[in-house]
């Protein structure tokens, strides 16, 4: 499989113990080329789904494209973001990334100054969104 695309937009119940089970089964997708996961008002989204998550695209090698949305998933935190960042800076082969953290209150300048600096490290980049309204 080279590409996947999931859908969980206000699914109120998923909370980052589901995250964690489906990153857990990326690890097998070793040629995964694009991954688009929307997590849109997820609103019992924790942390732990993200380190998860994160844990998990560190294998990713053949990543070229990632699109991660958890707008309006407020329980996520630095910590989530923290850890998705140190996650990215492994995809040596990612050209185009987006990210929407929009309205996770809980976010701070901290976390998206560290999700900056981690991102420069990839020289393949050729496109990137961020969106932390």
């Amino acid at each position: 499989m080279e590409s996947l695309d999931l859908n969980f937009e206000e699914c109120k119940n998923l909370t980052g113990e589901g995250l964690g089970n489906l990153a857990k089964g990326l690890k097998k997708l070793a040629s995964l080329r694009s991954l688009h996961l929307n997590f849109n008002s997820c609103q019992n989204m924790t942390n732990a789904g993200l380190d998860d998550l994160s844990e998990n695209l560190k294998g990713l090698d053949a990543l070229q494209s990632i699109k991660l949305s958890f707008d309006f998933c407020e329980k996520i935190t630095d910590q989530g973001l923290d850890s998705m960042s140190q996650a990215i800076r492994k995809l040596k082969r990612l050209k185009a990334a987006d990210f929407n953290f929009r309205r996770c209150n809980q976010i701070t300048e901290k976390s998206l100054n560290s999700m900056c600096k981690n991102i420069q490290s990839l020289s393949s980049l050729q496109l990137i969104t961020l969106n932390f309204d």
